[in-house]
């Protein structure tokens, strides 16, 4: 009876350290992510002309820039929708991230200069 009570709490307990693992590189993953998209964003916000015979090509950048953002910003938005239904990390506030820098893109995509 004590073996089989043994077993059940080692298998629990790895069962529970696999999940901190899960959460752990999960977490690791999303805020690498994030931190890419931030860093196309920041891209997209700091440009700027360089004199008016630059006006154009430095709005078609911002444009370009802030369309990767957005779709960087949807696919961590994915990954990160995947990464709560699986349970490994449970806080809906991981979500938050992707949809300010979404939303952040789409006003630097329709304001580029």
């Amino acid at each position: 009876m004590r073996d089989t009570a043994n077993r059940m709490a080692t298998a629990s307990d790895n069962r529970s350290r696999g999940e901190a693992v899960g959460a752990l590189i999960s977490a690791s993953v999303l805020v690498a992510a994030n931190l890419v998209t931030l860093y196309v964003l920041y891209l997209a916000m700091a440009i700027s002309p360089d004199g008016s015979w630059d006006v154009r090509q430095s709005a078609d950048n911002v444009q370009l820039l802030s369309a990767v953002s957005g779709v960087l910003a949807v696919a961590v938005a994915v990954l990160t929708a995947f990464i709560l239904a699986t349970r490994w990390l449970r806080s809906r506030w991981w979500l938050t991230a992707p949809a300010v820098m979404l939303l952040c893109s789409a006003v630097r995509w329709l304001f580029p200069s």
